[in-house]
């Protein structure tokens, strides 16, 4: 039998698939399922770590034609996951959207809002694209075999050190933008009630 999910191949009376965890219970399905659209395998290269589960979305992705596809981590991390996953751009125009925001007091919390929840419904989109045009340099470029690993291994997978750096920076930018809100409240306050003693 196989998954209607993933479409591997399970041993006759699994209760899941071995792949993938969809029940297939009561499974009558003797057939692969018909594929819409199957990434390339290189695409697992440019992933790295935690590449089966974005294989998966990216395949649901492609087969539906939606780009919205839910990722947990880059909702509750949103731009250190942009730069962890080395989507650098997509990471730094984040971030520079969320300073410009943060200046302006109730603005800060309705765009830290926004920013999650486009991150989240958006990530696994905006992360099939970044690895789309990864490919699509590396074959304009022409690499020979032994480059074109080194250009997958230094363009792709995921960069900690980087998304720690980042986190400390976006950390001190945040407590220089605190004490620069509290005090423009503070002067604002101030202001009013001078004028009304």
């Amino acid at each position: 039998m196989f998954c209607s999910k993933c479409g591997k191949e399970a041993p006759e009376g699994s209760k899941f698939c071995l792949y993938c965890g969809t029940p297939l219970v009561g499974s009558t399905n003797t057939e692969p399922p018909v594929q819409v659209a199957t990434l390339p395998e290189e695409i697992r290269l440019y992933i790295g770590k935690n590449a089966e589960y974005y294989m998966q979305k990216f395949n649901v992705l492609s087969s539906s034609g939606s780009n919205i596809s839910w990722n947990w981590a880059a909702f509750f991390l949103n731009i250190p996951w942009c730069i962890y996953r080395k989507m650098y751009r997509e990471g730094t125009v984040l971030a520079i959207i969320s300073i410009l925001c943060g200046m302006i007091p109730l603005i800060n919390i309705l765009s830290g809002i926004a920013i999650c929840v486009v991150c989240g419904a958006l990530g696994n989109s905006f992360y099939l694209k970044h690895i789309r045009t990864l490919e699509a340099e590396t074959e304009t470029i022409g690499l020979s075999d032994e480059l074109h690993s080194y250009y997958v291994l230094t363009h792709g997978g995921v960069s900690v050190e980087r998304s720690i750096i980042f986190i400390m920076f976006t950390m001190a930018i945040n407590l220089l933008l605190s004490i620069y809100t509290t005090s423009m409240i503070g002067s604002l306050v101030g202001g009013m009630l001078g004028g009304l003693l």
